[in-house]
This record gives C-alpha cells, structure tokens and sequence, in this order.
C-alpha cells in the first residue's frame, strides 16, 4: 500500500454521523446504543463512532443510504477515482466499520477504481441491532444500488471481501455475476461456527438462532457452495502466519475453483489487517493488478504441477510452473504447503516454463505460485523483496522481538511473598545493555514503528527486578524517544487485531517511576513534563489527571497527582494493557 502513511496523522474517534431527516435537532442529542443479538455477539464486534471520514484527507465522497430487506437504512460511502471505468464493492470484517477500513479504500483509489464501502445492519451509521441473519442481504443491497441506483454493469464491478467479507464477497460475486472477486482470509462459516459452538449457551434462544443461521444464513454463504458457481476470476489471500484462519481453507478453494484463480500466501504474515503494513508495495500492486486485469480482460494465472517423493526425514517437491508470456522474466514465489498450514517458500526469476525442486519437513499437499512486482534481484536466479520503509522497519523490529528472546532469555527465582514462597521470572542489567546496543536511533525508525519500540522497551523494564529497575531508568528515557507526537492519534495493526491510540498501562506506569526519580533530585518541571506524557498515553478512566500535576510542589502532591496515597509500585509487571480488538 503506497499511501497508508496518511493514516497516521489522522486517525481519530469523531462523533457518529446521524440522518438529520429522522432526528429532531436538540442541543445535545442522546448518544445511540449499541444493539447486537445474542449469538453474533460471539463473532461480531461493531463500532459505532467513527475513526476517520474520506474529507479528514480530502478524498472526495458521498455518503449514501441503502434500504436493506429488513427495512433498516445501512449508512455507505461512494468515493470516486477520477476517469475510473470500474468500481469495487468492499465487504469488511466482523470488527470496527467502514471508517476503519479506508486503508484498503486507499489502495482501491490509487489503482483508479470507484469505491463503495457500507456498514452492516447495526454498524457504524447503520441503523437496526447487528446480526450475522443480515449480513448475506445487506451485501446484496449494496451490490444492487450500484447496478441499479449508479446502474453499473455487473461485470464492471468488483468484489474484495476480508475475514468474515470474504464469505459474503463469493456470495455476491456468484450470484450477482460480478467481474472479479478477491478476498483475504477466507472464511468457512459452517466449520468457524461449529468451532465456537461449544462456548454457546446452551439455551432454547440460542439453540433457535444457531438453528436459523444454519438453515437460512449458511446455505447462501457458503464458500464450498458458491465459488464452483462462479463466472469471473478469483483472487485467494492468506497470511501464512493466520492464528484465526488457516490458510488450509484458501488452499481447499483454490482446488475446488473452476474460474482462473491466483492464489498468494503471504510469506511472513498472519490475518488481517497486518497484512497491509508487512509488505505494504506489493500488497498494493497485486489487489490492483488483479482486478485491473480481470475487469479488463487481460488477467493471466500460471499453471502450477507439482509431484513430491520422500527422501528421509525430508519430502522434495518437484514443481513446475508455466507462465503465458513466454518472453517475460517474473520474479515467481512459490508456496508448497502442508494440510496443517505449514509453508516452505522459494523465490525465483524465470523466463516461461521452468521447474524448481523445494524441500520441506512435512508431507506437501499443495503448491501455489504467484508472480511479484517490487523485487531486487539476488544470486542464483533469485530475488528479494522491495519493502516501503514502514514495512522494512516493521520487519527489523520483529527480527529484534527475536533476537531478544534468544540473547535476553528469561530467568528464574524462587522469592519470599507474603509468606508464600513463588517461582518469578526476570531479567538483568546486563541484558539491557545489551538490548541498548541493539536499539536504532529514533530519527531512523519509520513513525507507525516508533511507538512499537516505546512498548516493547517497557516491557522488557518492567521484567526487570526493583532493584535493576532503579538503575536502568534510562530504558524508559530511551522508550520516550519512540512515543509518537500524538498518541491518541496512533493505531497499532497486528495479527487479527488492531488498536486505536496509544493507551498503555506499563508505558505509564515506567513513566511514573521516571517521573518521582526526577522529582527526588529536585527537578520539578521536568517531573511534571514526564507526567502530563504518562497522562498521554494512560486509558481515558486514568486516575492520573493533568489538574494534579500543574500544583505539584512537594512529595505529597507527587502522590495526589499520581492518585496513591504514598506510594508507587516499582515493579508495573501486573499491570495489564487494553486488549487488542480481535475480528
């Protein structure tokens, strides 16, 4: 994605949009409640307030309202591309609403395609109680206001559904005859309900309403159902590294798929949304390509055979792969996959036909190609990726992850508490200098990865015992150094899950101790400067309060304006974070 960088200087809760036609105006209207059914609450997380609107960034929109078959009025943004011939419908996910899915609007706009997003029945600005009995039917609409309200030609449009869109996207693809489809992570409805079908309970009311998404919900859906109904091409995302979805079900599709198919396991990536940050360049370029080149006619997909043999504890796949432009050099990933998920990739530049053999420790099941965009070539035919510097920097901060753990292992000791003899695990100072070493300058790091050192730096300090803690407080001067100008402005993606704004438990409370550190050598401003960013970057219920810490003059207002009464933990490791939002 060549523009997600945007996001960071805008990303904020604003308030939710109202229909003026069907309020009264007041001066200070009630704010709306949340309403979800019982069994969707189990998957579906929605969001009312928005995050962020297409004009914060001066992209130009039209809000619009689509009636759904239950009456209720779904809130959609239309965002046109200048001089588009072709318009993507996006199906979100189960988490959030369409102000938090302009990311992959963006990367829609920047390849010329129109763009419509909409929130599901009970998301975002969408009246009624979100429900999964809706979904199905509310992508119908949307789809239908495009061919009939916009009247664009069903081939025109294209489908990109992630998580629990890419279901309805296959859906409307399949039964709208639309021009292409992609989806990203796909779902299996029926395998991902009877997965959490043992944490329901076990009631008549649920038991009803399971009954009815089996029978009415499902069949219209279903993947295995819908995609050998298919008349356009289909474009299979998955992240090798998906905790929530196994990239097995993208595998199983593509095998059952009768249409011209590309399939890309993202090496190195896990669900949905991290996705857009791992290798943010070639993300952008393969959605855009795909359906630039099924609107248009011109999609290719290489066709891929592959024979395997054992040889020892090893399995040797012999894979070969034929490419229409016999005169064209494409940089190729190949994935050979295993029926748990496990991937073993190659990379190779190649003219036409060629064969590669790939060992992996596991028997192969399935062998996938794809042909890159933002490459370097390297030695022996091979090639490396192009990252943007976010997803460079992205990926040298979880390589450090790694080299922590291996060079700064935690160790153990048994400790005396509250007469109860407990096993507890630290770190050393040692450690830290070394992990000192590691660090880059700040200045060097790309923003969206700064504050991830901030967290990580944290964590590592509060692993430390009280008394390292007292002499390694320049692992939290370091960790300011990383926090972003405007933490409430900040939002963290990761494997299925994102956050919005920096709110940290273990980052305030370090900032804490730093803060009476500087108090108890008598620099006061600089203590109150260190607590106005612990309040930065504290939940919104935090007892810690800028009013406080402007009177601060002697110890005992230190402890009024931290909210204890004499005292603070100099250990913060029980201090929890707020959860990441899971789709």
């Amino acid at each position: 994605m060549l523009r997600i960088v945007f996001m960071a200087a805008s990303f904020l809760v604003v308030a939710a949009t109202t229909d003026a036609r069907s309020v009264a105006i007041v001066d200070e209207p009630a704010p709306r409640q949340l309403k979800i059914d019982p069994l969707s609450r189990n998957f579906m997380s929605p969001f009312l307030e928005d995050f962020i609107r297409p004009d914060e960034f001066s992209v130009e929109f039209e809000e619009i309202a689509i009636t759904n078959a239950y009456g209720e009025t779904l809130r959609a943004w239309y965002l046109p591309a200048q001089n588009a011939r072709h318009t993507i419908l996006f199906c979100m996910g189960n988490t959030g609403n369409i102000s938090s899915m302009l990311m992959y609007a963006r990367i829609l706009l920047d390849g010329g395609f129109n763009v419509l997003l909409f929130d599901y029945q009970g998301f975002g600005g969408s009246t009624g109680t979100a429900t999964a009995m809706s979904l199905h039917g509310d992508a119908m609409c949307a789809f239908d206001y495009l061919t009939r309200t916009r009247g664009i030609p069903a081939r025109d449009i294209g489908v990109f559904g992630v998580s629990l869109g890419s279901a309805l996207a296959i859906a409307v693809a399949a039964e709208r005859g639309a021009g292409a489809v992609a989806v990203e992570d796909i779902l299996l409805p029926t395998r991902q309900l009877e997965s959490i079908r043992n944490r329901l309970p076990n009631d008549f009311a649920t038991k009803m309403a399971m009954a009815a998404i089996q029978t009415v919900v499902l069949p219209r859906v279903d993947p295995f159902a819908n995609v050998p109904k298919l008349k356009c091409p289909m474009f299979l995302m998955h992240g090798e590294n998906d905790w929530l979805l196994s990239p097995t079900g993208t595998v199983e599709i593509a095998g059952i798929s009768e249409v011209p198919t590309r399939v890309w396991i993202m090496q190195g990536a896990g669900h949905a949304p991290e996705t857009l940050e791992v290798n943010e360049f070639e993300y952008a370029s393969q959605l855009q390509s795909f359906f630039r080149e099924s609107l248009d006619g011109t999609l290719e997909v290489p066709s891929v055979a592959w024979r395997s043999r054992q040889d020892g504890d090893e399995w040797i796949s012999t894979v070969t792969i034929a490419s229409g432009k016999s005169d064209h050099t494409a940089a190729w990933q190949i994935a050979v996959g295993s029926t748990v998920g496990k991937f073993r990739f190659a990379h190779r530049l190649a003219t036409g036909e060629f064969t590669i053999e790939i060992s992996t420790p596991f028997e192969p099941m399935s062998a996938s190609a794809i042909a890159f965009h933002h490459v370097s070539e390297a030695p022996d035919n091979a090639w490396t990726a192009n990252l943007s510097d976010l997803s460079r920097c992205l990926a040298e901060f979880r390589q450090l992850e790694r080299d922590i753990g291996t060079n700064c292992p935690l160790q153990e000791r048994t400790v005396l508490s509250n007469r109860v003899l407990r096993r507890v695990s630290f770190r050393t100072v040692e450690h830290w200098a070394w992990l000192k070493s590691q660090l880059k300058d700040p200045a060097s790091v790309h923003p969206r990865v700064r504050p991830r050192h901030a967290r990580m730096l944290t964590e590592f300090f509060a692993t430390l015992p009280t008394d390292d803690q007292r002499e390694c407080l320049d692992a939290v001067e370091t960790a300011l150094q990383y926090l972003p100008e405007q933490p409430t402005r900040y939002f963290q993606l990761e494997n299925a899950g994102f956050q919005l704004q920096l709110q940290d438990g273990l980052l305030q409370q370090s900032i804490i101790l730093l803060a009476k550190r500087r108090f108890d050598d008598g620099q006061v401003d600089e203590s109150r400067r260190l607590l106005r960013i612990a309040v930065s970057v504290g939940s919104s219920g935090s007892w810690l309060r800028n009013e406080a810490i402007a009177l601060l003059t002697k110890e005992s207002d230190f402890f009024v304006a931290i909210g204890s009464p004499n005292h603070i933990s100099p250990f913060p490791s029980m201090i929890r974070r707020p959860p990441f939002l899971r789709p």
